[in-house]
């Protein structure tokens, strides 16, 4: 994947510049935390720190369908505290 810097200077991945927040905590599409509401598969993928592949072949987490597909943030966090592994203290 490239990487690009933004208006900022603030490297960021390739077309996710909307992802990069401003010293405010504010991204510039208004989202507090840098991160947009809705995400595209590819955005999505990224944020789980997964393969696009690895997140179009899941049936377990919400999307609306289209090309690409779009994920809320809040049902891939959802995703996420479902399937974190919570390691026992014996």
């Amino acid at each position: 994947m490239g990487y690009v810097k933004d208006a900022d200077d603030q490297i960021c991945g390739y077309g996710n510049a909307h992802l990069v927040q401003n010293d405010d905590g504010v991204s510039r599409n208004g989202q507090p935390g840098g991160l947009p509401e809705y995400m595209k598969t590819r955005e999505a993928a990224m944020y789980l720190r997964k393969s696009v592949s690895w997140l179009v072949k899941r049936h377990d987490i919400a999307y609306v369908k289209g090309v690409p597909n779009i994920y809320k943030r809040k049902d891939l966090d959802s995703w996420f505290e479902r399937n974190k592994f919570q390691p026992s203290l014996n």
